[in-house]
């Protein structure tokens, strides 16, 4: 399974069936739906809402795609057993379990709302099934490399894109700017590629400050980072020049928030910051290395660089247990050291003259 395959268009709630967009925005305001059963998306946090969308979208887009959404009157007529095992086989194309089981249970949550009376628990027994196998399901190969080294390359792919003839490279200095940001404040990629100015992400005078709302955080609780020094500099730039430059694309620029846009002049979302990052990793240091490996290679360099100080490594990340740091992050300590020990032994060779 290639992790290079195109991401899936997610369908967006204005192409939803009308009886659908009716159920889910009365669901969002904590009304009652028709059958009189109670909506509970008013109480889902943010991110919670956001992902429920873009799984039932993606669902959506899939069903279309396949002929099974064609003249229905709601999505959740598109949802049968057969249905469900077809599309999990493609997505398997994609992605790994653990992504399609999340994608499985936010689904759920929009059938609940969409179809209330209806009996699920067959669709919910296929997601237990499906998370069970993810467990079992062997980790993917993840690359891991000093922060220090991602900064460099973000900064280096910043320089490299303001030209002598003082023209900017506006993607090329938007991509190391993401690079050189994201392991500065390794954040998760859904908030950091949904970022908006004057309100996660504001000037203070002295630099740049990141702050997330509990509502928005995995954890439920606040979160926040500082862009400072040189590169507080450079996010500027980018605020001032590159991206209105980015936005002026467009014959009638959108008005927007949103920090990250793209070459069309138009706001991203996560998966289009996600290749950014892919693209800018693969030319400057010959691997891709996805938003996610940013956290363990911050996490990583922690431990290497302070070792006696290893279990607050989770409080870089924002986790609320030290287990989740140790379990999925200090694991790959053993790989960063043996890459940096391979650097160290080549340069020895090179200069003794053996290479």
């Amino acid at each position: 399974m290639s992790s290079d395959k195109p991401s899936r268009r997610s369908l967006p709630i204005t192409a939803w069936p009308p009886a659908d967009r009716a159920a889910w925005e009365a669901a969002l305001e904590g009304n009652l739906t028709e059958t009189g059963a109670p909506a509970r998306v008013a109480d889902w946090k943010c991110r919670t809402v956001r992902n429920a969308v873009s799984s039932i979208g993606q669902f959506a887009a899939w069903a279309r795609e396949t002929g099974r959404l064609t003249d229905q009157p709601s999505i959740h007529h598109a949802v049968t057993p057969e249905a469900l095992k077809a599309f999990i086989r493609d997505e398997q194309q994609r992605i790994r379990l653990g992504g399609i089981s999340n994608h499985l249970f936010h689904l759920l949550g929009g059938l609940e709302v969409f179809a209330p009376g209806q009996n699920w628990g067959w669709a919910w027994r296929v997601l237990w099934r499906v998370k069970a196998r993810a467990k079992k399901d062997a980790p993917g190969s993840r690359s891991i490399v000093h922060s220090s080294r991602l900064y460099d390359l973000g900064h280096t792919q910043m320089g490299e894109a303001m030209k002598a003839d003082q023209t900017v490279d506006l993607a090329g200095f938007r991509n190391g700017l993401a690079v050189a940001m994201l392991i500065m404040a390794p954040m998760r990629s859904d908030d950091f590629s949904t970022l908006r100015l004057g309100r996660e992400i504001k000037p203070d005078g002295r630099g740049w400050t990141i702050h997330l709302a509990s509502g928005q955080t995995k954890t439920a609780r606040e979160d926040g980072w500082r862009i400072d020094g040189e590169l507080a500099e450079r996010l500027a730039f980018y605020v001032d020049v590159v991206r209105p430059h980015l936005l002026a694309r467009l014959r009638e620029p959108v008005r927007t928030d949103r920090l990250w846009v793209g070459v069309s002049g138009r706001p991203v979302g996560q998966q289009t910051v996600r290749k950014w990052i892919k693209i800018a990793t693969e030319a400057g240091l010959g691997t891709c290395i996805s938003p996610h490996s940013f956290r363990h290679s911050a996490a990583t360099t922690f431990v290497l660089e302070k070792p006696e100080k290893a279990m607050e490594a989770g409080a870089l990340l924002g986790h609320t247990s030290s287990a989740t740091t140790e379990r999925h992050y200090i694991m790959q300590q053993r790989q960063l050291a043996q890459g940096q020990y391979l650097d160290l032994l080549r340069q020895r060779m090179r200069a003794g003259g053996h290479e």
